[in-house]
């Protein structure tokens, strides 16, 4: 968590005023960051073989209020804990552990359980995207990604009628 910390607060100064609002959502000591910011507490599935992505992307998931489920580092595990916990979210990296591919587990987690994912992932080239749109996903963040820009992917993600600021 120290670690973590540290990005925060580097992050924080190299983002500027422009992300204010997002930010003092996500300060570790504020008391709205512990809050989720819909009514209802989320579960969402981290589905990464990196540690390091998958531990940012706790610590974003965590700060936002939300539940972390997993995680997961192969597409098996991924689909396995779906159906187990039923998360509201799936943060889905497209190349998995094992040569498991994180598209086909994202497309089955949509068709066997309504679950949408959210890509996270370096692999953002055209035919990369094209392959994954057929997950239907509720959007892609390429790494390395801020802390920001995830935990705006995720509220609009979890509350596609509400604007977020830009």
């Amino acid at each position: 968590m120290v670690v973590m910390q540290m990005i925060f607060e580097t992050s924080l100064q190299a983002v500027g005023p422009r992300t204010a609002g997002i930010w003092e959502r996500l300060e570790p000591r504020s008391d709205r960051g512990r809050r989720a910011s819909s009514s209802i507490r989320q579960k969402i599935l981290i589905v990464d073989d990196e540690l390091w992505a998958a531990l940012d992307m706790e610590w974003v998931v965590q700060t936002l209020g939300h539940e972390v489920v997993g995680p997961a580092a192969t597409a098996e595990k991924a689909i396995e804990l779906a159906g187990r916990v039923r998360p509201n979210l799936v943060l889905m990296d497209i190349r998995l552990a094992n040569d498991s591919d994180g598209v086909a587990a994202a497309i089955e987690i949509r068709e066997r359980f309504d679950i949408p994912s959210l890509f996270v992932s370096a692999h953002g080239d055209p035919i990369m995207r094209s392959r994954a749109a057929a997950a239907n996903p509720v959007g892609f963040i390429e790494k390395p990604f801020s802390p920001e820009s995830l935990a705006l992917a995720i509220e609009a993600a979890l509350n596609p009628d509400v604007s977020l600021p830009s």
